[in-house]
């Protein structure tokens, strides 16, 4: 879990965008750092801190193993969109490099660019 928070830590702003259809702007309104939410602008986790951006429940976090809780998803994102970003950077190796070099403004990707980021994460 350590690993995974680690890398997805590094690669925040990226899921933030890809995380709301609008690329961010609904996100803008909702992940303030008030009402049990992160800020959008600065990443945290946490042991049962449900206003981190991921949450490690008490239990995962005393056994040292289980899962976590991204809290940044808006409600209406497009689950796909949100698992591809999760598996690229917590279990792909070249992930980072990848969102870095194939998203550099998330906000603008047309469905085209989008169609081409879920075929390469699935050729990965």
């Amino acid at each position: 879990m350590t690993e995974a928070i680690e890398k997805l830590s590094h690669v925040h702003l990226e899921h933030i965008r890809a995380y709301d259809p609008k690329r961010g702007k609904d996100n803008e309104r909702r992940l303030t750092g008030l009402h049990e939410t992160a800020s959008i602008d600065d990443f945290s986790s946490g042991v049962a801190n449900r206003g981190a951006s991921i949450r490690i429940p008490r239990q995962c976090g005393e056994d040292g193993f289980g899962y976590l809780e991204d809290r940044r998803p808006s409600s209406n994102c497009d689950p796909y969109m949100v698992t591809m970003y999760l598996v690229m950077t917590t279990v792909l190796e070249e992930q980072v490099e990848l969102l870095r070099r194939e998203s550099v403004d998330v906000r603008k990707l047309d469905d085209d660019q989008v169609q081409r980021l879920r075929a390469l994460a699935m050729r990965s």
